[in-house]
């Protein structure tokens, strides 16, 4: 994930051993011990497991004919899909923290376009639940906010809400998050390494 130090790969599918023994040798390399990397567990805050339960171009082929001529048409159509489920885990306790799933489906053969695709999803869906954009200050009827390049671009639309009131569960004492009020839109005008400055286009 780009601009996260908080993953490490720690174990894939054996269906994919080369890959798996290259990071392997990286890793190695880069602790300067021999740890085994498929038994030892890397110093990690979360845990991003991904299960990809389908992933498939399928393709059909109608021929038709025309039986006074006996010419006929042949024509192919492909669909493509990718469905993966993916859960966030607390390092220390592998609990639960957030799970959710992505559905790719386009006509064609673009396996490698899904997989990207679903890839940016998930990644900037992980950023954001662990590090939600924030406003940082509010200059010159700018507002600035913690986010840099490759994570925000021009034109992006942000919504800015204050919190309010801690909400705790009664039950389990756990801390909810916090009540929100939309106060403001503000559109991407400007983009730093680790900051971006928009304008407010509705509330204030």
């Amino acid at each position: 994930i780009v601009q996260s130090q908080r993953f490490t790969v720690l174990d894939r599918s054996t269906t994919n051993d080369k890959a798996f023994e290259q990071e392997e040798a990286f890793l190695e390399g880069r602790l300067n011990n021999s740890v085994d990397i498929k038994q030892a567990a890397l110093p990690a805050d979360y845990l991003l497991v991904i299960n990809v339960t389908e992933a498939g171009v399928n393709t059909k082929t109608k021929v038709t004919s025309v039986d006074l001529t006996g010419e006929f048409d042949v024509t192919r159509t492909s669909k493509t899909k990718v469905t993966v489920r993916y859960s966030l885990l607390e390092a220390a306790t592998h609990g639960i923290q957030w799970s959710d799933s992505s559905v790719f489906e386009q006509g064609g053969r673009y396996l490698e376009t899904a997989r990207q695709q679903i890839s940016d999803v998930i990644a900037d869906k992980i950023v954001n639940k662990l590090t939600p954009a924030k406003v940082v200050s509010v200059s010159n009827g700018q507002v600035i906010i913690n986010r840099g390049e490759a994570m925000t671009y021009l034109g992006d639309r942000f919504d800015i809400d204050s919190q309010g009131e801690e909400l705790i569960d009664p039950d389990t004492g756990e801390t909810l998050g916090a009540t929100e009020e939309k106060v403001a839109t503000i559109a991407i005008d400007s983009v730093k390494d680790k900051i971006s400055y928009g304008i407010v286009e509705s509330g204030k």
